[in-house]
């Protein structure tokens, strides 16, 4: 299941649930920050992922898209509502599962698929 959540907060933090290391919940977890998110992704497309703040990898935005479809396990992209990252919010909304608006901590959904734009002819 891949997610972009729109409205988060943003630190340069790429978190991943892996398998050696349990906390007490006995879920486990690595935070790890990436020069390159695409190449993080590609890297390991299969330990769930989540992504806190997609501004972060602006460079990565023409190749994340691709990265994001490739990915297999659970991913959650956290990113904020900015004009500044719209049209990588399309992008990567587009090759998501599910995409989530949060304002004032209420969570909407949209109720049509998220279609990236298409360049201009």
């Amino acid at each position: 299941m891949r997610t972009l959540v729109l409205g988060g907060p943003g630190r340069h933090v790429r978190a991943r649930r892996t398998t050696p290391r349990r906390t007490s919940d006995g879920a486990s977890a690595v935070l790890e920050s990436t020069p390159n998110l695409v190449t993080a992704l590609r890297e390991d497309p299969d330990t769930a992922t989540l992504v806190d703040h997609l501004g972060h990898w602006s460079a990565d935005a023409a190749d994340l898209p691709d990265a994001v479809a490739r990915f297999r396990g659970d991913l959650v992209i956290v990113s904020t509502d900015t004009e500044s990252l719209a049209a990588a919010n399309l992008a990567v909304g587009a090759v998501c599962d599910g995409v989530e608006l949060i304002v004032a901590g209420r969570v909407f959904v949209p109720t049509e698929p998220v279609v990236a734009p298409t360049a201009p002819r």
